[in-house]
């Protein structure tokens, strides 16, 4: 029979520490098992993450895989082809002409008088009315990308890469093209960094090119990595950078030949993807944070029985978590609807299926479905043999309407054992404002795991989570 001693009082239950999935959660001692729709502030507290609400619906099945803003509109591409302009007030205008053919994720380059696109077929231009080929003799392209007058293109399945005449965009020759070859790898990707750089990546390469100011050949090979990008839609410049998936399953920031993993506390995740198919990232900066956005839309999830695996980085905090939308035929968290993030008239934009949401700090919903916020600790060993006398919630409240109040459940595993029933406490109406929530008692143990959620729309910024304790002997 256990017997109280002296000792205990409020202790702390660390839910500051970042998400780590890198050994399984069974033996995790210390981080979060899991942190998702919420991220870690600079106070060491949970926010939840921005909601998606419905900016513009094209009223097809087709995926939004790209996004790019010209001249006062944001431009959407389709997997189906097709194009579509949006105005700031969310208004949709189908773009008539060419289907952007390939089938691939969407590459774009500005010149001064287009928007061109391609995705792994024809060059497309768009000049603000109409989408046609760019030229007869333009080469088939899976990326490009504009500097100094020249427009690149990445021949698909290829080591060469082409520009155009300088100045012409309209303008092929035969001779023009270059070969990346330090590996004998296709390139499968290429970007323009802010620094005047050319980026191509295979899978067992990584080379810079940089543009020449003078002499008949306009790009030199600077440097050449024996490491490559496994997933071309992960190459992505961000927080003046290079960053993309390694053929390891790393997720890697280089910068120039230095690189450094970044996805060590996810490395247990990621080499668990079954499928990399359409894998992509993107940099986004909502509401002032900065995020880097790693889908793989195609990916198992097993914990929900069903696919994609959504997660975002946290750039300053150098911190991890997961993004889930909703699955309505099952009543719990499915895959995150997005297929693409840009940054746009101060907002952020996510394509989904058809239509492009708005990420949004009013509304924490996907679309009209809900948005379950929850998060799970490690398991605790550090309080000895203890009895759970009170548990207390620090947080933000008065979330709710004046006649409905959203919810806060906790539940509380002791001993590796299974979880016990849901304690729900009400967040308040609106214009409540007591930032305590009590839990009461949750019994004797000596290792203790606690998960945490909310699915009712509303704000939740969780600020801090303590047990009041008796320390006990066996």
């Amino acid at each position: 029979m256990a017997r109280a001693r002296q000792g205990g009082g409020w202790q702390q239950v660390p839910i500051g520490t970042k998400m780590f999935t890198n050994i399984d959660e069974s033996a995790l001692t210390r981080a979060n098992a899991s942190i998702e729709n919420a991220f870690i502030n600079e106070a060491e507290g949970h926010s939840r993450f921005f909601g998606l609400d419905v900016f513009a619906d094209f009223g097809t099945p087709y995926l939004v895989y790209g996004l790019h803003d010209w001249r006062g509109d944001l431009i959407a591409t389709t997997s189906g082809g097709t194009a579509h302009r949006i105005d700031s007030s969310g208004k949709v205008g189908d773009i008539p002409g060419t289907i952007i053919d390939g089938g691939r994720r969407h590459s774009f380059a500005e010149t001064d008088d287009f928007l061109l696109v391609a995705a792994g077929g024809t060059i497309c231009k768009y000049d603000g009315f109409r989408i046609t080929p760019l030229a007869d003799n333009a080469p088939q392209a899976s990326h490009l990308g504009y500097i100094d007058g020249y427009v690149m293109a990445v021949e698909p399945d290829s080591g060469r890469f082409w520009h155009c005449e300088p100045g012409a965009p309209t303008q092929w020759l035969d001779t023009d093209v270059f070969t990346a070859d330090s590996m004998p790898d296709d390139i499968g990707a290429m970007l323009v960094t802010p620094f005047r750089e050319l980026i191509f990546s295979g899978q067992k390469s990584l080379e810079q090119y940089e543009r020449l100011s003078s002499g008949d050949v306009p790009f030199f090979r600077r440097w050449a990595l024996g490491e490559g990008i496994s997933a071309p839609g992960t190459l992505i410049f961000a927080d003046s950078s290079t960053w993309g998936l390694t053929m390891d399953q790393e997720f890697v920031r280089f910068s120039g030949q230095l690189s450094q993993v970044v996805s060590g506390d996810i490395g247990l995740t990621l080499r668990g993807i079954d499928d990399w198919t359409d894998a992509w990232a993107a940099e986004c900066a909502p509401f002032g944070q900065n995020f880097i956005i790693l889908s793989m839309p195609n990916a198992s999830l097993p914990r929900y029985g069903t696919k994609g695996i959504t997660l975002a980085y946290d750039v300053r905090g150098k911190r991890w978590c997961s993004l889930l939308g909703w699955n309505a035929l099952a009543s719990a968290p499915g895959r995150w609807p997005g297929w693409s993030v840009y940054d746009c008239w101060s907002d952020t934009f996510v394509g989904g299926a058809g239509k492009v949401y708005r990420m949004s700090r009013d509304r924490y919903r996907i679309g009209s479905d809900p948005q379950r916020m929850s998060a799970r600790t490690a398991d605790i060993t550090d309080w000895g043999v203890v009895r759970i006398d009170d548990m207390r919630a620090r947080l933000r409240r008065g979330t709710g309407t004046y006649t409905t109040a959203a919810e806060f459940r906790i539940r509380a595993r002791r001993d590796s054992g299974s979880f016990g029933p849901w304690v729900r406490r009400s967040l308040g109406n609106a214009g409540e404002n007591a930032t305590v929530l009590h839990f009461g008692g949750f019994g004797m143990a000596e290792s203790w795991q606690f998960e945490y959620e909310v699915t009712d729309e509303a704000p939740i910024e969780l600020v801090r989570l303590e047990v009041l304790v008796t320390q006990l002997d066996r």
